[in-house]
Formats: C-alpha cells, structure tokens, sequence
C-alpha cells in the first residue's frame, strides 16, 4: 500500500528534529452501498476514502497532521508545518519520554476480509435478501405498500509504520 522507504525517510527526519516518537498511520477504505425501492435497484454508490496521518511526541507534546495525499514531499509539508508549530508554542518538558517506552509492538497482525469487496459475490446475496423483505411485506396485507432497503459493505485496511520498526506494524482488513 504505502513505500515503506518513503515511511523510513519522513520518520527518519522527524527523529532528527527531536521528536521522541514518529508514527504514520495510513488508511484506505472500499465502500459500497446498494438501496433498494419496493424490490428495484434505487442506487449504488461505491467510493474509496484515503487518508495519512502523521503523528509526533515531544515529551508530553503531542502534535498531528493528516492528509489525503501519498507522496512524500506533501508529507515532508505536514512535518514542516507541526515541527514549526511547535517552535512556536515550545513548552518546558518535565516529564520526557524515553524513546524506547514507545516500542512496545506486539508485533504484525493480519486479518483477512471475509468477504472482501473486490470479489463483488456478496451484492447479489444482500439484493436477494433485501428482495425478499419485499415480497413478505406485500404478501402480509394492505398495511404495507412498499418497502425502502439499505445495505452498506466496506473494507478497512490499515498500516501503522513506527520508528522502532520502519515497517508495518499493524495490519487489518475487515467488511461489515
């Protein structure tokens, strides 16, 4: 997902600028909706949300800044803009962090989606089902004359990169 050299690179700098801790999270999501009228299709809208966030410890200072882009000079921008925020508003530290109380990791995680949405196969079954709500209602009297259905899938995928490791830390995959 992201170039891990590019992950070494900005921490690398960050570090040198006297942070005790330097860590990039990057998420990426797949959605996909599908709403239905009566038994029709109504709409589909699928969309891919993507996002980095950067994230600095000096001593008790937190400091954060994300975007949405992935190259590494508008990541260097972000690191820039937090390290001469905090210039401005240094405070006296004194409780510092050690840089090795961050690097407790447990280690890499791998979660496979269960039914990831690049296989697409889930749409038809949450169609039949949203169809057969249909039929149930119209077949139970008069007092129901349509119904709305809403089916919602999305696939989560994470990396975590530390200066401990320089690599991924964490990694999930998940769809609801």
């Amino acid at each position: 997902m992201f170039n891990p050299q590019h992950a070494k690179t900005l921490i690398d700098q960050a570090m040198s600028l006297g942070a005790d801790f330097c860590e990039l999270y990057i998420e990426r999501q797949l959605n996909t909706t599908v709403r239905t009228l009566a038994d029709k299709v109504d709409t589909i809208q699928s969309g891919i949300d993507f996002g980095i966030g950067l994230r600095l410890f000096y001593g008790q200072e937190i400091l954060y800044g994300f975007t949405n882009l992935d190259d590494l000079a508008s990541l260097q921008g972000i690191l820039k803009q937090l390290t001469a925020e905090r210039r401005r508003s240094k405070q006296d530290q004194t409780n510092p962090r050690q840089r090795q109380d961050f690097c407790q990791t447990e280690g890499v995680v791998h979660r496979a989606a269960e039914y990831p949405l690049e296989a697409g196969g889930w749409v038809d079954e949450k169609l039949a089902l949203l169809r057969s709500a249909h039929t149930y209602a119209a077949q139970s009297g008069k007092a129901i004359m349509t119904t709305k259905g809403w089916v919602l899938q999305r696939q989560q995928q994470i990396e975590i990169f530390t200066f401990c490791t320089y690599k991924v830390v964490k990694f999930t995959a998940s769809t609801y």
